[in-house]
């Protein structure tokens, strides 16, 4: 799409008509959108550095307040007051030709390329934060992302990234930060001089993004056109991939190597290789999972449809469904939880139309229990350095069920009167941050130990919050297995995933290779002690963290690694 040469042309016709007439006709409400929008909207619009401009994108009572946004511009943002340079019926006019459809709108790799914006150079900025405990904080009243020091709970940087839909994703080094926007906008962010990268439009309109265990692949999803783009880790675009469908949900599957997608009104599940020539597998369900969640250990995902009264439990590996549980209400499994209890793996869903938290057992494959709420909320939250289930209501009201016997045992009001929700935690569970999405608003911390409210962080309409080694490893947040007799693959599962893959080269090397390189001693020293074990190892720096590990897990895992001696590639 060649913008500036179609815009000149177009203007340049316009004026040479003018002139041929003393009285020259009104201008359609295609030409004024050319004249004063396309340069930010695409001459399309289908958004350039600012959002794309079709009502198939927009409620009707969205479009209903289009008249007012042109006139009076929007606070905060680059759009600008038009009642000056426009009468009233010329902003007629252009809100007239931004409610015509567009055919069929495109968006080629050439257009992801062109649409490349480098940021301003600027002196890099210097900080002591822990990669493994920053956290973010989505700020929708500044369309930004504040970058939090976990330890100390100050912004150290914040950065516009537009109207972010879904949670932002870090690499697996926990070094850079690349969040999609409902616009397509993906901004890459490097987080040790806090300085954003660039940005570059992936599609007219995205549903989320993800990357891959070894960060050298990002996949965008998008909703307009459907399909998945996959990228280098400079985010050029590598390879297209159609879908039939708009996209439920959209995750890297680091046990796999892969992506996972599922889509909104078609009965499959895809698994993407995240290695070329990116084969897709397309398995059949028993229904679409417009919504699913995975555990961070074990191969099971959580699936359903709105309004279709099932949950189910799936192998992704097995490629089977394992058991289908009747539900009511609308289970957000999007933000699911997973805890051990005595060693059982269980699962805690929030509902949307209903006041209920249901608890499952994923070994035992059954609800067991059925917790009524003040009102019907959106998160459920946990770490296992709290004994409770931190659950948002959507109201003042932040429920906590002690994961023991699912009482519930505290209900904390962060700003009294005010809607509180999305719990998150830092790296080692010491403090909960709870959001109040509020103009005005505010993210709430509390020690988890005391449940005290220790401090408050002033920010514009907050909404999500991640901390990076919870959203990237999340199997971390679920502690220690207990007295449940466990193999070295669910140490694998529950430790090492994020980082390795048993036969592939991930973040870190495969278990064959080290297994061919390394003794069981050694093996030992770097788990037990990687800073240590490092240098004499042959390594510059340790790029591995400490795992707290019981003898009889150390020695499952050691064992599981030398396993794998005789499958290096």
């Amino acid at each position: 799409m060649q913008k500036n040469a179609f815009i000149v042309s177009i203007v340049a016709i316009f004026i040479a008509t003018a002139g041929w007439s003393k009285a020259a006709p009104p201008k359609t409400g295609e030409l004024l959108y050319i004249m004063h929008c396309a340069e930010c909207h695409h001459h399309e619009r289908v958004g350039l550095t600012a959002p794309p401009l079709m009502p198939s994108l927009y409620s009707k009572r969205s479009m209903e307040k289009l008249g007012d946004v042109i006139t009076n511009g929007l606070p905060s943002t680059t759009m600008p007051a038009f009642k000056t340079k426009l009468s009233k019926d010329e902003i007629e006019r252009v809100v007239a030709h931004i409610k015509t459809a567009v055919e069929k709108p495109e968006w080629s790799f050439d257009d992801i390329s062109a649409s490349r914006i480098l940021p301003k150079k600027q002196p890099p900025k210097t900080h002591s934060m822990d990669l493994e405990n920053v956290t973010l904080i989505m700020e929708r009243g500044t369309k930004s992302i504040a970058v939090l020091d976990g330890k100390t709970l100050s912004k150290q940087a914040t950065f516009y990234v537009g109207n972010v839909h879904g949670g932002p994703k870090f690499s697996y080094d926990l070094k850079k930060i690349y969040s999609a926007s409902r616009d397509g906008i993906i901004t890459k962010f490097d987080i040790p001089t806090l300085s954003p990268e660039f940005q570059i439009k992936a599609g007219i309109y995205s549903r989320s993004i993800a990357v891959s265990p070894d960060s050298s692949i990002v996949a965008v999803a998008n909703q307009l056109p459907q399909n998945i783009i996959l990228f280098n880790k400079n985010m050029n675009p590598l390879h297209k991939i159609a879908t039939p469908g708009k996209i439920g949900g959209f995750y890297s599957l680091p046990q796999m190597d892969a992506f996972i997608c599922s889509f909104r009104e078609k009965a499959e599940l895809w698994i993407i290789d995240a290695k070329k020539p990116f084969a897709v597998k397309k398995h059949l369900l028993p229904e679409p999972f417009e919504d699913f969640s995975i555990s961070p250990v074990g191969n099971y995902i959580l699936g359903t449809k709105r309004g279709s009264g099932s949950l189910f439990i799936y192998d992704y590996k097995k490629n089977m469904v394992l058991k289908e549980i009747p539900t009511s209400g609308l289970p957000h499994l999007a933000s699911s939880a997973f805890w051990y209890k005595n060693g059982e793996l269980m699962a805690g869903v929030n509902h949307i139309k209903k006041p209920i938290l249901s608890i499952y057992s994923l070994d035992k494959l059954e609800k067991v229990d059925e917790i009524p709420l003040p009102a019907a909320g959106f998160f459920v939250r946990t770490h296992f350095a709290t004994p409770y289930l931190w659950v948002d209501t959507m109201t003042e009201d932040i429920v906590l069920i002690d994961k023991s016997d699912f009482k519930k045992t505290k209900i904390i009001k962060a700003h009294p009167g005010v809607k509180s929700m999305h719990v998150e935690f830092t790296r080692n569970g010491k403090f909960a941050l709870i959001t109040i999405p509020s103009e005005d608003g505010e993210v709430v911390v509390y020690d988890t130990a005391t449940v005290k409210k220790v401090k408050s962080i002033p920010s514009k309409h907050p909404v999500g919050k991640y901390n990076a080694t919870n959203k990237t490893y999340p199997a971390y947040s679920m502690g220690k297995r207990s007295a449940k007799k466990i193999t070295g693959e669910d140490v694998f599962n529950s430790s090492c995933m994020g980082c390795h893959h048993q036969i592939y080269e991930a973040f870190g090397p495969s278990f064959a290779e080290i297994a061919n390189k390394r003794t069981s001693s050694q093996i030992r020293t770097q788990i037990a002690a990687p800073k240590f074990s490092s240098k004499s190892l042959g390594y510059k720096r340790s790029s591995m963290t400490h795992i707290k590990l019981s003898k009889n897990e150390m020695d499952l895992i050691v064992a599981y690694i030398l396993s794998f001696k005789e499958m290096a590639n």
